[in-house]
């Protein structure tokens, strides 16, 4: 498989951040770094930034193609094909009931009852007008042709717009009440495309939207009553990580790098694909932890012609064939972090991965399969958005194990991403 521009910068990308990860995790902290850490705590502190960060999920979203969108959807027909619930109708609103019998209970909140009553307005009016807006005025049918108003994810949308509510509110208490309120967002928004009535890029979208509007409505709030109401300012509430433990939900598009070897006689290539995973790791120090990974990964076929017929043309003929590889695969391993001031935190990993392949069918013929180890390593950058929840860039190098027992060659990819990430200190 060839590769262009795109994978290419890419993967340098990965490099440069696997490396810098690295070379920090056991620096000492100097003038210049001091100098960064002050530089980067100023812009991670301004609420413009903040909120447009906040809502990274609704510009990821840009990048996710139609292709991208099928991919995920199969992997949902791979596993669960006849999922369904009703459980995502209700889910969503069960921080704010929380958020509002703690604040009746007298449980002191970040927000005095009318700035609480201003600032959730404002959030959930900015939410509801722009998903509507865009559902109204963008038609694109649901994946199981329930409608033409798929896009946006209007679950999604209250999910998170709710989630971020609570942490505002109650997260100085524990970080586990915010991890309790995104897990039920996050929850939401992988049953929706569970029960086939939305898309990836319906779920981004929302939880973008539902994240951003409430930012955006916490900081008019902010701007109309000052420090009037305020009964925990949100200053206090971001200290350095001593133990930066996580578990996060990630999506991701996986590149490989090279032909994928299964024998002499059976010569093809995969194309880039999707993988979505679940991540964690314990700290013992602010730099060093254990944990592992859990992925699903999903990819199509690209037979390579003897006579040289161009790979592009060979995609195109296969792609109505049932030719769609999945794998999934379990890693543990090390983790790396480096704090770059309150808000920043650089990371990178070291893991043994075992592989799962499954049964393969390409062009009527039944390709065996074999499982195996390999190992991978990583570069991450995670913005804490809130003080227990953070948005996370993060580049994988992986290497797999060969398909067969019949191929001895090992193969390479690049998985590059999002996650949202949940920091639960120890």
């Amino acid at each position: 498989m060839r590769l262009s521009a795109s994978y290419i910068w890419r993967l340098a990308i990965a490099l440069i951040l696997l490396i810098c990860s690295i070379s920090s995790s056991y620096a000492q902290d100097s003038i210049s770094i001091s100098h960064n850490r002050h530089w980067l705590k100023k812009l991670g502190d301004n609420k413009l930034f903040l909120s447009a960060v906040s809502g990274a999920p609704l510009f990821g979203a840009i990048a996710l193609s139609e292709r991208t969108n099928d991919k995920f959807r199969s992997l949902r027909n791979q596993y669960i094909p006849h999922f369904s619930t009703h459980i995502d109708d209700y889910l969503p609103y069960t921080p704010a009931i929380a958020m509002l019998g703690m604040k009746m209970a007298g449980v002191k909140s970040r927000s005095s009852w009318g700035r609480l009553f201003v600032s959730n307005a404002v959030s959930a009016s900015l939410a509801i007008s722009c998903g509507n807006a865009m559902k109204n005025s963008i038609t694109y049918w649901r994946p199981d042709f329930g409608g033409p108003n798929s896009f946006p994810s209007g679950h999604t949308i209250n999910g998170f717009m709710i989630a971020t509510m609570f942490a505002k509110e109650y997260g100085y208490i524990s970080p586990w009440l915010s991890a309790g309120a995104y897990s039920m967002a996050t929850s939401t928004a992988i049953m929706r495309m569970a029960n086939n009535r939305h898309w990836i890029r319906d779920v981004v979208v929302g939880a973008g939207i539902g994240i951003l509007s409430t930012e955006i409505g916490y900081m008019i709030a902010d701007a109309l009553f000052k420090e009037k109401g305020l009964n925990v300012p949100d200053k206090y509430l971001f200290d350095d990580l001593s133990k930066p433990g996580f578990i996060s939900v990630w999506f991701g598009k996986n590149i490989p790098l090279k032909g994928y070897p299964i024998d002499q006689e059976t010569p093809f290539g995969l194309s880039s694909g999707t993988a979505i995973g679940i991540e964690g790791a314990y700290f013992f120090n602010k730099y060093i932890g254990v944990g592992g990974r859990w992925s699903v990964s999903s990819a199509r076929a690209i037979g390579k012609d003897q006579k040289n017929m161009e790979e592009w043309v060979i995609y195109y003929l296969m792609s109505f064939s049932n030719c769609v590889y999945y794998t999934m695969s379990f890693s543990s391993g090390v983790y790396l972090s480096k704090n770059l001031g309150n808000r920043w935190l650089l990371g990178g990993k070291f893991l043994g991965d075992y592989v799962k392949y499954p049964t393969m069918r390409l062009n009527g013929n039944v390709i065996p399969r074999d499982h195996g180890f390999g190992f991978g390593t990583g570069a991450s950058i995670t913005f804490r958005a809130r003080p227990n929840y953070g948005l996370k860039m993060f580049a994988d190098l992986n290497v797999r194990p060969p398909h067969s027992t019949s191929e001895k060659k090992f193969w390479t990819s690049v998985t590059c991403g999002f996650a949202f990430s949940f920091l639960c200190p120890q």
